[in-house]
Formats: C-alpha cells, structure tokens, sequence
C-alpha cells in the first residue's frame, strides 16, 4: 500500500495546542473528524480508509507565543514600544494600546470561556503583525516542524514524500513567509531544494496579503502553483474566503493574471473560491469552512485526484444544503452583511470589525439554538 499523502495543517490564531486537528473545535467535531467525515460521505473515497490515504499533521505556533510571552505584562510593554517601529502599524500603533489592556486585564481568565482574553484573538494577530522579532521566531518555529515532518517522511518512505498545507487564517501569513523562509533560507542548516514541490497548497480565509510587510513583492517568489520545477511551491493551490467572514476581506489575496500560469489555469489546478452559505455561527471556523462541498469538493480532487462523479458531488451538495440556516439566523445573517471591511481604510477600522464580529458571535448564540 503507497504512503498516505501528509497535510501540514497550520492553525489561524487563537488558543491552540500541538495536537490541535484532533481537538474539538466548531460543531463539536476536531477539524480531523470532519474532514474524515466529508471524505466518508463521497462514495468513491470512501472505498479507501482515510488514514490509509490522508495523513493530516498539526503544525502549532500559540505554544511558542504562550512560552515567548511567559510574562505576559513586561512582554506586553515590550510589544507596545515595538508597534511604533512595525512596518505595518506604526501609523496607527497608538490606537491599538486599548487592544492589549483589554487582553492584559483578562489574561488570567479561563480559556474555556467567552472571556479567556476578551480580545486574545485580535492580541494574538497585533503580536504577530507588531513585533517583527517574534514574527521571526514564529516563522522560525513552523519551518523546523514542518522540515523534520518532511525529512522523517523521506526516510520513512524512502524518497520524496508527498505533503500538502492547509493553513487557516493568520496561519495563512505564517505559511506563506515560512514557505519562503523554506525555499530561501537554511533552517538548522538545512532548506529545501528547488526541485521539492508540495502537491496542494490550500489557503483558508488567506490573509497572507493583509499581514505582507511588502506589498510589492507579495506575489514574487516561490508562493505559486506552477508546472515547472523550481518555479513554484506547490503544483495546485486553493484560496477560499466567506462573503460573511470579515477576516479575509480586507486587503484580500487578489494576484495579478501573471502570477498564474496558463497550464495550471487550464488543468483548473488553481482555485479561488469565495462561500456564502451558513452552516453555523462560527462563520470563520475551519470547520464551518470545509463543511462546505465548495471547499472539499475541489480539496479532495486536488488532493488525492478523486475522481468523484457528477452524482456524488450533487449528492453532497444537497446534503449540504439542508444543514445550513440562513432562515433560522435572519438577524446574525443581516448583521454580519453589514460588516463590511473591504470598505476599511485602516488597520484599525479592520480590527474593529473583527471585534464586532466576535461580539456578533457571542450574542447571537440563543438565536442559533
């Protein structure tokens, strides 16, 4: 039996642990229980065990912030000082003040519940974006996982293994500069070579372009699909937002046509997909996501090259179609129309809608019952 095809899983921000795929997480289901469950659901896939075929491996970066930001308060501090310095928000550094007293305030409050740091998330997005030194090591800390998760495969499997990414959310950004930092620097000595290339790259709610330190060279270099050996990292690639999901519009991943070539155009090896149904109030969940047959559909021909038929993937789409509750949810559905970040002008107007948004989530929890 041929090895499985290993998917580096890079997670969004938020409180995560090393094992993260396997924890509960939207729906009550681990983001590995349903993609397991969506792969069951396709009658020729599931002819084969998933295991035998998928291999999804967590690769973590919050247990490094958590250990880099051991003393949180002084940490803090530290922060603040460098978000005037930031590429990126030095501009706006004093309006984001606020953002880290909210979380400093609850940093000890249980993380099981809506108030573990009140605003963890966004604190968790201005580290990475603010702190340029941090930014590295975390970058740091995902390549030396994902090279010995890759080197292991190898020997195991005795050649070049076959990996894939799915990064979600801030993990898009993270993906991306550790992808480069992979093809274009040495980690403890080693890179990898041009003729290395992962089969599926799959951004979910991307905003590689939006946390980009240079928006002038964003879309150069090794993060592309392409046919050509040491002309890309991956040969197909999928980008996906939700037009409900304020994370992902502000500053969206929108490449040039040159970026894309014709032959992965042709082979429909490139997608870029944005959802609009609602299959629960997480909006922004990997799970609420991948739910979603526009998703693993395409994820699982890209994949694996399943070569699902018209009728099991009308099947799935119905199937779908009757879980989700847009007419249960009238009054989340509207507000969150209503969040609009594409129209921001600012990091700070973005970062405000993020807020409104996990506000929207938490106070529309009765009406979701």
């Amino acid at each position: 039996m041929p090895a499985p095809h290993h998917v580096l899983c890079i997670h969004g921000i938020g409180k995560h642990v090393p094992t993260w795929v396997a924890t509960k997480d939207d729906g009550g289901k681990s983001f590995e229980a349903t993609v397991q469950q969506r792969w069951a659901a396709l009658p020729t896939l599931a002819k084969v065990k998933f295991d035998d075929a998928v291999h999804l491996q967590p690769v973590c970066y919050d247990d490094e912030i958590r250990k880099l930001l051991k003393n949180w308060k002084d940490q803090v501090g530290s922060i603040k000082q460098a978000l005037k310095s930031s590429p990126i928000l030095s501009a706006e550094a004093e309006r984001f003040i606020p953002y880290f007293d909210d979380a400093t305030a609850n940093a000890g409050a249980d993380p099981s519940t809506d108030g573990d740091w009140r605003e963890t998330h966004l604190a968790d997005l201005l580290i990475i974006m603010g702190s340029p030194t941090l930014q590295q090591a975390l970058v740091a800390h995902i390549v030396d996982q994902m090279l010995k998760h890759i080197l292991k495969w190898a020997k195991e499997e005795d050649g070049l293994p076959r990996v894939s990414v799915v990064a979600h959310s801030a993990g898009t950004a993270m993906a991306h500069k550790a992808i480069q930092a992979l093809y274009n620097e040495k980690v403890n000595g080693i890179s990898l070579g041009d003729h290395f290339q992962f089969g599926l790259v799959c951004m979910i709610a991307n905003v590689s372009y939006t946390l980009t330190r240079n928006r002038e060279t964003h879309y150069d270099g090794w993060l592309r699909p392409s046919l050509k050996v040491g002309k890309g990292c991956c040969t197909r690639w999928i980008n996906v937002n939700h037009e409900l999901d304020p994370v992902g519009r502000f500053m969206p991943f929108d490449p040039p046509p040159s970026w894309l070539e014709l032959d992965v155009e042709v082979r429909q090896w490139s997608r870029d997909t944005v959802l609009s149904a609602l299959s629960s109030k997480n909006v922004h969940s990997i799970n609420h996501y991948f739910r979603d047959p526009r998703l693993h559909v395409p994820f699982f021909q890209l994949l694996v090259n399943a070569p699902l038929t018209d009728d099991e993937i009308g099947k799935a789409s119905a199937d779908f179609a009757a879980t989700t509750v847009e007419g249960g949810a009238k009054t989340l559905v509207s507000a969150l129309k209503q969040l609009d970040p594409s129209h921001a002008t600012s990091f700070k107007d973005w970062f405000d809608d993020l807020r409104a948004f996990r506000k929207l989530v938490r106070d529309y929890a009765e009406e979701w019952k």
